[in-house]
C-alpha cells in the first residue's frame, strides 16, 4: 500500500470513527431513559455484530503513544478498523458454515480481541454457545489483566457492558460472580453459555464438546500436532490464530500445505499494513529497534525468518532453496551421516569446483536398525545410477560399540555393506567449531526444493532456550526433530576447506583417499577408517 493509499485509509476511518462515537454516545444516553429504544438496540446489536462492538466495546490500552493518539486516554471506546469489520464478518461467515479458518497475522492488530468481541456477543445473545480459548501457557489463558491474557480481556469486554443487556445483571449478580470468577470459565447463568481457558496439553479439548474453538498463538504450542488432531472431534469449527515461528510446526503446515490436495483449511491473512495508524515511519521505527528475527516473526509475517533463537538466521530458503537441483553424474557425490538415539539422517551432497555445493536428497528415519539404512542408500545408488564411488562421512558417535549390534558399532556394521563412513576427529567436532564452519559453507550451499525436511530444518535449528528467561540463549543447540539432518550436515562441513585458507578458485574438498595423503596431511583434521580399510591417519 502507498502512502497516498495509507493516508486515504487514514482519513476514511477517523471519518468512521468520529461518525460511530457520536451515534454511540446518543444510542447509550436514550437507551438509558427510553426502554423502547433500548429494546429496539439490543434486538440491532442480536442482529448484526458490527454494531454490538461499535456499540459496546471497550479496550484498555496501556502504552503512551497510542493514549496519545485516542485523547490520551486508557479506556477507549471500539471503533472498529477496516480490517477488524472484514474480520469480524469473516469469523461469523465460518462459524455459520461449520469451517475452520486460519488467520496469520502481524503482531498488535488486534485480531484475537476482535475474536474475544465477536465470542461475547454469541455468549450474551445465543443460546447453546461455548467457545474452547487455548495458549500455550496457562498464564496466557487467564492471568487476570486485560492485556496479559484472553481471559482477562474477556473480563474486561464483559465488565464494560451495560447491566441492561441480556444476562449481564444476572451474570454480575450471581454467588460466584460476586465472590470470584472460577479460573479460566465464564458462565452465562440466563441461557447457560461458557466461555472456556485451557492451556496446550496433548489431549486439548477432549474432555467436551463446543461451538467454536480458538487456538491462540498457535504456532507457539509445544504440542501443537497432538492439540490439533484432538480437536477434530470436539468442535467443527477452529480459529487457529498466531504470528509465525518459523515452518516447522502445525500452524505452518496448515499454512503452508505442500499441494493443493494438501490444504485442509481457509487461511485470512492480516498484515500490519492494513491497519490504518500504522504507515512506513511506524515500520521504520520498529525497524530500529527489534531483532530482525523479531521484526520477521512480530511484522512481517514471514515463516522463513521468524524462528527465535535460530542458529543459521541468514538462510532462507528465497535464497538458497529456489529450485529442484537433480543429480549430476560428472560432480563427485557424498553422503553425510547422523546417528541419532532413535533417529539417523542422511544427506546426497554434490561437490563440484569453485564452492559448487549442492544438496540434492535427503532421507531420515526413526527407530529402523541400521540395515534398513544400508538398503536405502544401494536403492538411491542405482536409482541415480550412480556407481559405489561415494564418500560418507558423518558422527562420529557412529563409532561407539553397542550390544543391540553384537558388541560392534554402528560404523562397523555399515562396512560390511561396502559404506565406509570417515569422521572429523572429536576435537573439531564441538558446536562452536561445527557451527563456525557450517555457516561458511551453508552461504556457498543450494539446496534442491525438493528437500523440504531438510529446509524445515534449517529454519527451526536453534538454540536452547535457558530455563530462566533473563539469562541468554544457551550455544548449545536443541537437538528435536529439526537437528538430525542440520547436523549430518555439519559433519558434512567439517570435511570442506575454510575458504579463509585460499583462493577461492583452488577450490578442493578434503576427500579422505590413501592416495592423497600427503598433498592433504596440511588440513588438521584426524580421518579414521573404522573398519579396517586403508584410510589416511593425519598425523
Amino acid at each position: 500500500m502507498g502512502a497516498e493509499e495509507k493516508e486515504t485509509l487514514k482519513l476514511q476511518w477517523r471519518r468512521y470513527e468520529k461518525r460511530i462515537k457520536g451515534l454511540r454516545r446518543k444510542w447509550l444516553r436514550r437507551a438509558e431513559k427510553d426502554l423502547d429504544f433500548r429494546e429496539s438496540l439490543i434486538q440491532l446489536a442480536k442482529n448484526d455484530v458490527e454494531v454490538f462492538v461499535n456499540t459496546f466495546g471497550w479496550v484498555f490500552e496501556s502504552r503512551l503513544d497510542w493514549q496519545k493518539k485516542f485523547d490520551g486516554k486508557a479506556h477507549i471506546p471500539v471503533v472498529l478498523y477496516p480490517h477488524q469489520r472484514i474480520l469480524l464478518n469473516k469469523y461469523e461467515e465460518y462459524y455459520k458454515s461449520s469451517r475452520d479458518l486460519l488467520v496469520d497475522k502481524s503482531r498488535d492488530m488486534a485480531v484475537t480481541y476482535t475474536l474475544c468481541l465477536w465470542a461475547v456477543w454469541h455468549w450474551v445473545f445465543d443460546e447453546g454457545f461455548s467457545c474452547l480459548f487455548g495458549s500455550q501457557k496457562e498464564e496466557k489463558v487467564d492471568n487476570g489483566t486485560p492485556e496479559g491474557s484472553i481471559f482477562g480481556k474477556l473480563d474486561y469486554i464483559i465488565n464494560h457492558l451495560p447491566d441492561w443487556l441480556p444476562g449481564i445483571h444476572e451474570y454480575r449478580n450471581t454467588s460466584r460472580t460476586r465472590l470470584k470468577r472460577p479460573s479460566i470459565l465464564i458462565y452465562n447463568p440466563v441461557n447457560g453459555n461458557i466461555l472456556q481457558g485451557e492451556s496446550t496439553n496433548e489431549e486439548f479439548s477432549r474432555s467436551s464438546r463446543y461451538s467454536a474453538i480458538v487456538l491462540d498463538e498457535f504456532a507457539y504450542w509445544p504440542v501443537d500436532w497432538q492439540a490439533w488432531a484432538a480437536t477434530a472431534d470436539s468442535s467443527p469449527v477452529r480459529f487457529p490464530l498466531s504470528t509465525p515461528s518459523g515452518r516447522g510446526n502445525k500452524f505452518a503446515d496448515l499454512r503452508w500445505p505442500k499441494t493443493a490436495e494438501d490444504k485442509k483449511i481457509e487461511v485470512h491473512t492480516v498484515h500490519w499494513t492494513l491497519h490504518p495508524l500504522k504507515d512506513e515511519q511506524w515500520y521504520e521505527t520498529e525497524k530500529a529497534r527489534r531483532e530482525p528475527d523479531e521484526l520477521a516473526r512480530e511484522v512481517d509475517i514471514s515463516y522463513d525468518m521468524s524462528t527465535h533463537g535460530r542458529i543459521y538466521d541468514f538462510w532462507a530458503r528465497s535464497q538458497y532453496a529456489t529450485k529442484e537441483i537433480g543429480y549430476d553424474p560428472k560432480i563427485e557425490l557424498w553422503r553425510a551421516w547422523d546417528f541419532g538415539i532413535d533417529t539417523t539422517a542422511i544427506l546426497w551432497i554434490q561437490v563440484g569446483p569453485q564452492w559448487d555445493i549442492r544438496v540434492i536428497d535427503e532421507y531420515e528415519a526413526k527407530n529402523a536398525d541400521i540395515d534398513h539404512f544400508a538398503k536405502v542408500c544401494a536403492e538411491k545408488q542405482e536409482e541415480i545410477g550412480h556407481g559405489p564411488d561415494v564418500t560418507d562421512v558423518g558422527d562420529p558417535a557412529g563409532e561407539n560399540r553397542t550390544q543391540l549390534l553384537g558388541g560392534i558399532s554402528v560404523i562397523e556394521r555399515l562396512g560390511k555393506y561396502g559404506l565406509t563412513i570417515y569422521t572429523p576427529a572429536r576435537p573439531t567436532t564441538t558446536y562452536d567449531n561445527r557451527i563456525r564452519k557450517t555457516a561458511i559453507i551453508l552461504k556457498f550451499t543450494k539446496v534442491s526444493n525438493t528437500c523440504e525436511k531438510f529446509i524445515a530444518c534449517l529454519e527451526n535449528y536453534k538454540n536452547r532456550e535457558q530455563m530462566n528467561p533473563n539469562k541468554p540463549l544457551s550455544p548449545r543447540p536443541l537437538m528435536n526433530q529439526w537437528s538430525h539432518l542440520v547436523t549430518a550436515f555439519e559433519y558434512f562441513s567439517l570435511f570442506m576447506p575454510d575458504p579463509d585458507l585460499g583462493d577461492l578458485a583452488a577450490f578442493a574438498p578434503m576427500i579422505p583417499k590413501p592416495d592423497e595423503a600427503e598433498k592433504m596431511a596440511r588440513w588438521a583434521l584426524d580421518w579414521h577408517d573404522p573398519v579396517g580399510h586403508q584410510g589416511p591417519k593425519w598425523q
